[in-house]
């Protein structure tokens, strides 16, 4: 008889524990569900942006026209957001394996015809090198310096990377 009444003590225990769990399922399905009903409120009562915020341009090459034909040097990679102010507008890339110099050089070389070299390749201190360009509209001026190395051990041989900057200026 004892046994029996454990077993029955046993299986009504089991039963509430299932019970107590399903509650709280139920209770998070429900939860969720008005979570979801409420964000869904929220994203439709909303017609657009707030007033006076822009969206963020994702833009990673210069306008067309003005910069469609500029070639970027190889192995190059954007640094930053391009900028615009007053009509200039400038943008900086890092190059993997080249000297300022060999950047200055690619674009003494590499610019289209329309573009003319008006100030050769100077060295403006240790590193760092500019020179510029006009055609009938825009001067470009290419500016390029080493990036520091720093916290380098001197057994570790890293490659050579350049920063530089295309500013094309209206004329």
């Amino acid at each position: 008889m004892l046994a029996r009444k454990l077993g029955k003590a046993r299986r009504m225990d089991r039963a509430r524990a299932v019970e107590s769990r399903s509650g709280w399922a139920g209770c998070l399905c429900v939860g969720a569900v008005a979570f979801l009903l409420g964000m869904g409120l929220v994203a439709c009562g909303r017609n657009g942006p707030d007033e006076g915020t822009q969206p963020a341009p994702a833009v990673t090459t210069f306008e067309q026209g003005r910069f469609g034909d500029i070639p970027l040097f190889f192995r190059s990679e954007p640094v930053g957001p391009r900028s615009e102010k007053d009509g200039v507008v400038a943008r900086s890339y890092k190059a993997t394996g080249a000297s300022p110099q060999q950047v200055l050089e690619f674009y003494r070389d590499g610019l289209p015809p329309r573009w003319t070299m008006v100030t050769p390749i100077e060295k403006l201190g240790v590193n760092t090198f500019r020179a510029d360009w006009v055609d009938e509209s825009y001067r470009l001026r290419v500016s390029a310096t080493r990036e520091p190395l720093l916290d380098r051990d001197d057994d570790v041989v890293e490659p050579i990377v350049s920063q530089y900057s295309l500013t094309l200026h209206p004329r």
